[in-house]
């Protein structure tokens, strides 16, 4: 990352999946929060170096998660 994590951005988890590829689970405030990021962060590289040779792949649709605050 070369910026402060968006604030909607509750939590990243990266590793090593093998072969070459990295596996990740980002949880984030809401749905519409991913769509901010990719429009204001995302798009704009997208534009400026081309799509990237592996796109993520979503594994199903986003789900309501809680969080117990204490």
């Amino acid at each position: 990352m070369h910026a402060e994590p968006p604030g909607a951005l509750v939590a990243s988890i990266a590793w090593n999946a093998g072969n070459g590829m990295i596996t990740t689970v980002n949880v984030w405030d809401t749905p519409g929060a991913i769509s901010d990021f990719y429009m204001e962060r995302v798009l704009p590289q997208v534009q400026a170096e081309g799509e990237p040779a592996n796109k993520p792949q979503r594994h199903g649709e986003p789900v309501s998660v809680y969080f117990r605050s204490s």
